[in-house]
């Protein structure tokens, strides 16, 4: 079927390698309280600006194709 290259695609996470990457962050000294709003913070200044430019080439590309 055709969903069976989705599933190859989104494999689910490996429990070991999960595991190994929560020991690591705890080794590291762990996560801050304020390390969740940053990463937030970061996630919204790269999406938005991205989505907000897409938003635009539509809006253009509806104009020319109705107005001119």
């Amino acid at each position: 079927m055709a969903f069976e290259k989705w599933k190859k695609a989104f494999k689910k996470p490996d429990k070991e390698a999960e595991k190994q990457l929560r020991e690591t962050i705890a080794s590291e000294g762990g996560l801050d309280k304020k390390d969740t709003i940053a990463m937030l913070l970061s996630a919204f200044l790269v999406i938005f600006p991205v989505a907000v430019g897409v938003l635009l080439v539509l809006c253009l590309l509806a104009w020319l194709v109705f107005f001119l």
